[in-house]
């Protein structure tokens, strides 16, 4: 049962902070955080243009495989 709780967790952490269903691929230049997946990252461009998590300016977007 632990291992199962364990792969949960990994599952979660791996979901865009958005929409929590895709997984995260998009790192956030500059704070470097890698927190959205890229349909979230697009509309947070085209909105609030700051990172969910620091709310620092996005400056751009860089794609991740993880």
């Amino acid at each position: 049962m632990h291992l199962l709780q364990e792969e949960l967790r990994k599952q979660e952490s791996s979901l865009c902070v958005a929409c929590q269903t895709s997984k995260k691929s998009i790192a956030l230049v500059p704070c470097g955080h890698v927190c959205l997946c890229p349909a979230c990252a697009d509309q947070i461009a085209l909105t609030t243009k700051k990172c969910p998590l620091c709310t620092r300016k996005i400056e751009s977007q860089l794609k991740v495989y993880l």
